[in-house]
Order: C-alpha cells, then sequence, then structure tokens
C-alpha cells in the first residue's frame, strides 16, 4: 500500500504504542469475491509479531478464512 512519506511512520515503538493504546479494529479478508469484515478487539503478542483477537466459531468470517495468506487488520486513531 502506497503511504506518502509526510503519514509514513517508520518508529516500530511508536507503531507497538499505538496498537496496545488503540486496542480495537477490523479484521479484514476476502471469500468467494467478497470483503469481509469483523470488528474485534486486538491484543499484541508479547514478542510483538503477531496480533491476538477473539473470533467467534460461528462468525462467517471464521469458517472462512483459513488457509488465506493475507487478511488485513485496521486500526482507527
Amino acid at each position: 500500500m502506497y503511504i506518502p512519506k509526510h503519514f509514513a511512520v517508520d518508529d516500530l515503538d511508536e507503531i507497538f504504542a499505538f496498537v496496545q493504546a488503540n486496542a480495537f479494529g477490523q479484521l479484514i479478508s476476502r471469500s468467494e469475491g467478497r470483503i469481509c469484515s469483523t470488528h474485534l478487539p486486538f491484543l499484541l503478542s508479547e514478542d510483538r509479531a503477531q496480533l491476538i483477537g477473539p473470533l467467534a466459531k460461528v462468525n462467517p468470517q471464521y469458517q472462512r478464512i483459513e488457509g488465506q495468506t493475507d487478511p488485513q487488520q485496521i486500526r482507527r486513531r
């Protein structure tokens, strides 16, 4: 995704602080040519390598996301 230089944030500590302060986001994936989105609370793993969030098994997105390699997560200030 293109990010103009004046909006770019390269400081990982700043990025991780934002993620921890804004724990609510959207999990976005594609299924059968359609976009699926679920609003979820997210936690950052201790090693800062993963976002962890609850996705109910009855959620249609959960049932279709297995095997996808490019789901996205969005946060807003």
